[in-house]
């Protein structure tokens, strides 16, 4: 009601839609059952409420007053959440007699699978809870931690300071990936090696390219502001918009 951002708007009106199909299908599982219902649909309407209706802020807020980011808290944890709980319920629903050992532990087990499904709807059940108590981050802050560690322990990236950093930064390691994957693929269908060269030529060029990028990844900022900047330097948008405001 204290939104004046169309475009939080429409992601409010997308959470509200989000929080009702993930409740109508974790309810149709059919493990709430009895008060349980009750309190779950008691939940969803706090959710829904949170989004329609400004709230006080609760010990996660770093803000004083209203404070959007955590008006959407409760929403997005709890249709993420949701989605969890329904993957791991399909996976369990559609779960063959494969298996899969690693460390010797089966990680496929079905009873590792349901016990994974019955702590997501548990915790669905403790959201307020967590939600009073301040366990529940921002979801800027969220976001920006989860790029920032996915990018880090999986593509070897570097810290970031906002969420566009931490998602650009993410998004260029993956086009990276794709980039050099097509590369090597390209490579190892084309042979051009000579009978009589022990080298292949496209194999030095994959490698070549794979270092060269790597280099200038890690020497990059993953902040785009600096592109950004440099790209007005040189089209010169900064003169055209002070001509504009003339």
């Amino acid at each position: 009601d204290r939104d004046q951002s169309l475009l939080f708007v429409f992601y409010f009106i997308l959470l509200s839609v989000a929080v009702s199909a993930t409740g109508i299908f974790v309810l149709s599982i059919g493990y709430y059952h009895h008060v349980f219902v009750v309190w779950f649909c008691v939940i969803m309407a706090s959710c829904q409420f949170s989004l329609l209706r400004s709230i006080v802020p609760d010990p996660a807020s770093s803000v004083h007053g209203y404070n959007k980011y955590l008006a959407m808290a409760k929403a997005f944890y709890f249709s993420s959440i949701s989605v969890l709980a329904l993957i791991v319920n399909a996976i369990l629903t559609y779960q063959t007699n494969t298996s899969l050992i690693v460390y010797g532990f089966d990680w496929v087990n079905p009873s590792l699978t349901l016990f994974i499904r019955d702590a997501f709807l548990v915790s669905l059940l403790c959201l307020p809870a967590a939600a009073v108590w301040g366990l529940l981050p921002q979801v800027d802050t969220f976001l920006i931690y989860l790029t920032e560690k996915i990018d880090m322990y999986v593509f070897g990236g570097t810290a970031v300071v906002s969420l566009v950093a931490g998602v650009y930064s993410l998004a260029r390691s993956i086009l990276a990936v794709v980039f050099f994957s097509a590369v090597s693929i390209f490579a190892f269908h084309i042979d051009t090696t000579e009978k009589d060269e022990p080298l292949n030529l496209m194999f030095s060029i994959v490698f070549a390219t794979i270092f060269t990028f790597s280099y200038l990844l890690s020497r990059s900022a993953s902040n785009p502001s600096f592109l950004l900047d440099l790209f007005k330097n040189k089209c010169n948008v900064n003169d055209i918009e002070a001509r504009d405001d003339k």
